[in-house]
């Protein structure tokens, strides 16, 4: 039991100001992207996760709803659409884009080269979802489109970690 005076949970794992190179991280392959995570609910204390992810043309994940936490994507480079029930819209460099769980949505990347976000989910956590669904993340880049097999794999994941995968209109965006 959690009292005013119990040290909070996440207490022990934000002693200190983390900081992450560059080049450091998990580097994983899911679904035809590149994701470079950065901090995960382990380095968090549960609080968040937050990833790099590169999106070839045409990428993006089925529509799908998160049961357990918000998405927030900052576009860094390339065009990405956003679709929920409520439409679609574009973003480029700078762009913010909120999903709150519960809600139905994708992306994808319209443009004609590899786009790049940074994704912060919290609380943290669904990089587990990531790892269950990876390809080896061995230097020579995901393979898009996704494989049946991968796709297979990604769908019988998503219960597991609080994910639903949908069918809606967005399929044809």
């Amino acid at each position: 039991m959690n009292t005013s005076f119990d040290k909070p949970p996440r207490a022990e794992a934000l002693r200190a100001v983390t900081v992450i190179g560059p080049d450091q991280g998990e580097n994983l392959n899911v679904l035809g992207h590149r994701l470079q995570l950065k901090l995960s609910s382990a380095d968090t204390g549960g609080a968040l996760s937050l990833w790099f992810e590169t999106v070839p043309p045409g990428g993006g994940p089925p529509p799908h709803v998160h049961h357990s936490e918000d998405e927030i994507f900052l576009v860094l480079d390339g065009e990405i659409t956003f679709w929920s029930e409520a439409g679609t819209t574009r973003a480029g460099p700078g762009h913010i884009a909120y999903g709150p769980r519960g809600v139905a949505h994708t992306f994808k990347n319209t443009g004609a080269r590899d786009a790049r976000m940074v994704v912060l989910a919290t609380p943290g956590g669904f990089e587990e979802f990531f790892r269950a669904v990876a390809q080896p993340a061995d230097g020579t880049g995901p393979t898009f489109p996704p494989s049946p097999q991968t796709i297979s794999r990604a769908l019988a994941a998503g219960p597991q970690h609080g994910l639903t995968f949908v069918c809606s209109t967005a399929a044809s965006r």
